[in-house]
Parts: C-alpha cells; sequence; structure tokens
C-alpha cells in the first residue's frame, strides 16, 4: 500500500510541476548528450594511439627481421670466405710440401 501512495504522489507531484518535469528532461538530455560527446573522443583518441602504437611496433618486428636477415647473410658470406680460404691453403700446401703423391691425387691428374 506504501507503493501505491509513493506512487500516487509522485505522479500528482509531475502533474501539478510541469516546470520539474521539464527541467529534469532538459537535466537527462543534456547529461545525455555530455557523455555521448565525451565517450566518442575518448573512443577516438584511445584509437588512434593504439593504431599509432600498433604500426611503430610492426615496424620495430620489421627493421629487427631485415636485421637478423643481413646479420646472417653476413655470417654465410664469412663462412664460405673461410672455407674457400682454408681450402685454398690446403690445396696450396699440399701441392707445395708434398714430395710424392697420393692416389687421390693422381687420379685427379
Amino acid at each position: 500500500m506504501k507503493v501505491e501512495r509513493v506512487g500516487g504522489r509522485l505522479t500528482r507531484l509531475f502533474r501539478r510541476d510541469t516546470l520539474l518535469i521539464k527541467i529534469l528532461s532538459s537535466y537527462f538530455i543534456i547529461v545525455i548528450v555530455l557523455l555521448s560527446v565525451f565517450s566518442f573522443v575518448l573512443f577516438r583518441t584511445y584509437s588512434n594511439k593504439s593504431i599509432e602504437q600498433i604500426s611503430q611496433t610492426s615496424e620495430n618486428f620489421i627493421s629487427q627481421s631485415y636485421y637478423i636477415a643481413d646479420t646472417m647473410l653476413i655470417n654465410v658470406y664469412y663462412n664460405f670466405y673461410q672455407l674457400f680460404n682454408n681450402s685454398m691453403d690446403n690445396d696450396l700446401n699440399y701441392g707445395l710440401y708434398v714430395n710424392k703423391p697420393d692416389q687421390f691425387a693422381i687420379k685427379m691428374y
């Protein structure tokens, strides 16, 4: 019964004071508009910052992969160079300092 009384009082109050209804409705509309604008600006700023950060991270990953590939290629070139120099030195040393050839050297001629 108290609920009916309170509800009845509120309806009577709202019917009597149309100015109160106009003030409350304008307040709610202003609050909704301000919250919408603030949410939109906040979302826009956050999404732009996120996109910028993601693109920066992607650039870092790409530059790191290029650096690693370049380092590996230099390492391969260096290893082939060392292999070539060592095999050339061994062949030259074998030919210069060995007096009699072995069977492998004979088959090569």
